[in-house]
């Protein structure tokens, strides 16, 4: 759990995965099933107190979630519409289902809004690098320095360990706070998921879902102009094409 903490894996340091199958996605099932009344009442609780705009998209992830079936989405709304209320809700009533959820947010306070939330770069393993060894095979996600220093994103996920495993079984990622990132982030991270299900499509054809309000934050570039702010904003990642922006407006 301390390499977790710190976005690492045994594999880093030359050292052998436990040989136990999947160890971290049946610890991530055994760790909601034992509370799974406790969840559902607080899922049912929440549904009732919900608005109509929740309620639509609660159950359009809910039932993509369940049914693996793909989607992108952008959840957009100012503070105070629900937005976190509504993924808590989700999560709990994904997880009385035995589904895997992964709650991933851009700052580590935030991440404390989620019950097992992490940050997204520590989940997904995304880090800064300015050189890329000539034999590996990975690229840049997106051909654009991130920072003063030129550095550009990689993902250290490899295929076949234990994150892996939890990220190929989940059946919901959730990244709040997504416009304070790069839009390289999305590009990586898209590409972690592409290469993680074997397949060719939008996140590997997951259920994804972003959310935040675009009004409060944005990437940050040091003496960067609005222009620059505006190519390094998720708008600018080629991704966005694919995703369908859900809108929270009445205030609870």
């Amino acid at each position: 759990m301390a390499l977790k903490e710190h976005g690492k894996c045994l594999s880093e340091f030359g050292l052998p995965q436990p040989q136990l199958p999947c160890t971290e996605v049946l610890h991530e099932i055994l760790k909601w099933g034992s509370d799974s009344k406790t969840l559902l009442n607080h899922a049912q609780q929440a549904c009732s107190q919900m608005t109509a705009e929740q309620i639509s998209i609660y159950k359009k992830i809910t039932q993509a979630a369940s049914q693996n079936m793909p989607l992108f989405i952008f959840i957009d709304g100012k503070a105070g519409r629900g937005k976190t209320f509504l993924m808590n809700a989700i999560c709990n009533h994904l997880h009385v289902s035995g589904c895997i959820v992964l709650p991933t947010v851009t700052s580590a306070f935030a991440a404390q809004l989620y019950p097992g939330g992490w940050t997204t770069h520590s989940t997904f393993k995304v880090k800064s690098i300015t050189q890329f060894p000539l034999s590996s095979k990975s690229q840049p996600c997106k051909k654009v320095p991130v920072n003063e220093k030129n550095e550009m994103l990689i993902s250290s996920i490899q295929l076949g360990i234990p994150c892996t495993d939890l990220i190929k079984t989940a059946s919901l990622i959730i990244w709040d706070e997504a416009p304070m990132a790069n839009c390289a982030v999305l590009s990586c991270i898209d590409d972690v998921c592409r290469q993680i299900m074997a397949h060719d499509a939008p996140f590997g054809g997951k259920v994804v879902v972003l959310l935040s309000d675009f009004q409060q934050t944005c990437p940050v570039i040091p003496g960067g102009s609005q222009a620059q702010i505006m190519d390094a904003s998720i708008h600018s990642a080629p991704q966005w094409d694919h995703v369908t922006v859900l809108r929270l407006t009445i205030p609870i």
